[in-house]
């Protein structure tokens, strides 16, 4: 339910040229604005997915936030907005199992966006969120009713520029709000609908080669773990669990990349000569490979491509990875067997 200049209204009862209650964070004074656009959407749930991005709304029980925030259940999306402390939060990181979790009760729903001429911070069910910000997806959704021509819309929005307030996705920003909300859950008594995920920190790091075949390490010490690659093998795949820091340490943490291993020098042994290999540094493209964030080391997904180089005829050699980060992985995930790369 919206606040409008008259009554609370459910999002789909609006029409555009509608009054909209806004809020001014930063005068602290509200104001109405007509509605320019309204729109509406179908999201099919994809339960293969993650949560985060399976498409399922989440779930504000009332008073969630505190007493009368809201003031009765939400739904939003996943990637939806709510506003604290002077910036827009997105709902998926605040997500506690308890008093905020995604509703998998649904397969599919429709959902509506309003938008004013500028972003603004608007109030839903006693709770500040955010009007539509159009971002040049306007055409993937349904409008209905009258329809506008809005005026000085020459470029998709960004957040950058455009929002009524800063995009918060900091952890260090996140996290206190996460940990307010799952306290009152707590203390109100309401219970965890999600387990605790089981951890470890073994990355269970193995080689495939172009064959299939599947090498184990012979031995591991300070970081380095060797494998013995058997000869004319000249490309291996790094193959260890995956995990995302969004599951394994918090919703708060804006981070959902596939994280294998953290590796930096990788050497090779063989026929008494030593050489390093860097391709997994060099080259951006190098498949199942996240994209570098510096010099001198780089995570894998969990199935990462590395060339050997050439090789001395009918020998064995000696690779050693030097691992500086593994894990936490969820425990009942189960390493990536991907078919073999083909040279």
């Amino acid at each position: 339910m919206l606040a409008t200049d008259q009554r609370d209204k459910a999002v789909e009862q609006f029409q555009v040229g509608d009054l909209i209650k806004t809020y001014d964070w930063k005068t602290n004074s509200s104001y109405y604005k007509p509605v320019v656009w309204v729109g509406k959407q179908r999201a099919e749930i994809d339960r293969n997915l993650p949560d985060d991005r399976a498409g399922y709304p989440v779930r504000i029980l009332a008073n969630a936030f505190s007493t009368g925030l809201p003031y009765k259940d939400m739904l939003v999306t996943a990637e939806h907005c709510l506003f604290f402390n002077g910036g827009f939060v997105p709902v998926r990181m605040l997500i506690n199992g308890r008093s905020i979790f995604y509703d998998k009760s649904f397969s599919a729903y429709e959902y509506y966006h309003i938008e004013t001429q500028e972003h603004s911070v608007i109030v839903a069910d006693g709770t500040l969120t955010e009007s539509y910000l159009n971002t040049g997806n306007h055409a993937s959704f349904q409008q209905e009713g009258k329809i506008v021509s809005l005026p000085n819309q020459t470029r998709p929005k960004t957040w950058e520029d455009d929002a009524a307030a800063p995009l918060i996705v900091d952890r260090d920003k996140v996290e206190p709000l996460h940990a307010q909300f799952t306290n009152k859950a707590i203390e109100a008594g309401i219970e965890s609908k999600i387990a605790e995920p089981e951890l470890t920190h073994d990355p269970d790091l193995h080689l495939i080669t172009e064959s299939g075949h599947v090498i184990r390490k012979i031995r591991e010490k300070d970081g380095s773990i060797v494998f013995m690659v058997p000869p004319d093998v000249s490309t291996v795949r790094l193959v260890s669990r995956v995990s995302r820091p969004v599951d394994t340490i918090g919703p708060y943490v804006d981070d959902r990349r596939q994280l294998g291993v953290l590796v930096s020098d990788i050497t090779f042994f063989e026929g008494g000569k030593t050489r390093s290999i860097t391709e997994h540094l060099k080259n951006p493209d190098l498949t199942g490979w996240n994209p570098s964030e510096q010099d001198t080391s780089r995570w894998s997904s969990g199935n990462a491509v590395l060339p050997l180089g050439p090789r001395r005829p009918r020998s064995i050699g000696m690779l050693a990875i030097k691992v500086l980060t593994s894990g936490p992985y969820l425990i009942e995930q189960e390493p990536e067997h991907a078919a073999p790369v083909r040279a």
